[in-house]
């Protein structure tokens, strides 16, 4: 809805402007057409031979080429309304080619057009910068080039043919979308007002709308033009309504508490999961401590086992064994005993690690050590 809506106000605005200084350009011909009448009484001028007359397609070439060398000296803001400008005028000049043909023509014009706007979800910033800038005063409009603006006027009659498009959607953001609405409504009554302000300045020149047929008939359509993005604003009011009502019969709505809840409930069930995750990596490490220090007095026993081997072996003479360096049997066995008891309790705190794990996470970490085999060795 944004880039349609504030492409469509940019248009009117424009129309708005070239119609108001053409207005003061057929007066200000009329009047001077008047004084070349009495001035004939007395001496015909010659008659200047009439400019070339410049085909549409290449005005339109000439435009896009002269907007896009602008482009380049302008701000990033400013730029952007011109890469909008020649976004139609690509549009009109791609319709262009199909001239001949005005079913064809319509179409390659509407799908141009409707191609620039493949977002309609929000109106944009540029809307902002339309409310800061003043209107032109009728003064103003001397310097404006009549002529062109007045070729420009079929190209913005096209962007103003399907206002309805406007609402096409409300804004995700119910507030955003007021805020909008506001601009969107000021910036009518600006218009409204530049309209007022033309009709009046006519009156007091005394334009005759009556035998400037044209002139009226530009007017009225910027009317009518008008009115259509009255009723566009009309219904983007009503379905914000519709949604502001929305949203307050579900802030309302008895389910509001159990949601609340709900995600309270959820938010705890997080911070839960979270606090075991951290034990539970705790406990990881620990096992695996306690498997590596199992595994060393595993290997430690073995060799306790080897010993007490080697020395069952020499009971035969025991006073060779006695004058020897070799450890006794006693003091073997003790120390395999000692073993024995430290892998028993490293077993059974490994055992007890995995078992609140598993009460906790419904799996094991670890697969509990075989200690039986060494202690079944000794």
């Amino acid at each position: 809805m944004s880039d349609t809506l504030i492409l469509a106000i940019l248009s009117i605005s424009e129309l708005a402007l070239i119609t108001t200084g053409l207005a003061v350009y057929l007066f200000l011909r009329n009047r001077r057409m008047s004084q070349k009448l009495i001035d004939a009484k007395t001496d015909i001028p010659e008659r200047p031979e009439p400019a070339p007359q410049i085909e549409f397609a290449d005005y339109l070439h000439q435009n896009i080429e002269q907007t896009q060398q602008k482009l380049a000296e302008l701000p990033e803001e400013q730029a952007k309304v011109l890469q909008a400008r020649i976004d139609f005028l690509q549009a009109e000049a791609g319709a262009q080619a199909v001239a001949d043909d005005e079913a064809a023509y319509w179409q390659q014009l509407i799908s141009g057009i409707d191609a620039l706007f493949p977002d309609n979800t929000a109106v944009p910033e540029i809307i902002d910068n339309s409310l800061e800038d003043d209107e032109p005063e009728l003064s103003e409009l001397d310097d404006i080039d009549i002529e062109e603006s007045f070729d420009n006027i079929p190209i913005l009659e096209d962007n103003l043919s399907e206002p309805a498009k406007l609402s096409k959607g409300p804004s995700e953001n119910i507030e955003t979308a007021n805020e909008d609405l506001e601009r969107l409504k000021k910036i009518i009554s600006r218009q409204h007002t530049t309209m007022d302000e033309l009709k009046k300045s006519l009156q007091e020149k005394d334009v005759d709308l009556e035998n400037n047929q044209e002139l009226s008939k530009k007017l009225e359509e910027i009317e009518i033009a008008q009115a259509q993005l009255n009723m566009c604003v009309e219904t983007l009011e009503k379905e914000n309504e519709r949604l502001n009502e929305l949203i307050k019969d579900y802030e309302d709505s008895p389910h509001q508490e159990q949601l609340i809840q709900a995600q309270q409930d959820l938010e705890q069930a997080n911070e839960r999961i979270s606090t075991l995750e951290k034990e539970n990596s705790l406990q990881a490490e620990r096992i695996t401590e306690l498997e590596s220090e199992i595994a060393e007095l595993e290997k430690t026993l073995e060799q306790r086992n080897q010993e007490l081997a080697r020395v069952q072996n020499l009971e035969a003479d025991l006073s060779q064994t006695e004058d020897s360096d070799e450890p006794s049997q006693d003091s073997l066995l003790k120390e395999i005993e000692t073993l024995t008891e430290l892998i028993t309790q490293k077993s059974e705190e490994l055992s007890k690690l995995q078992n609140e794990s598993s009460d906790e996470f419904g799996f094991d970490l670890s697969t509990e050590p075989d200690s039986d085999k060494a202690v079944g060795s000794g």
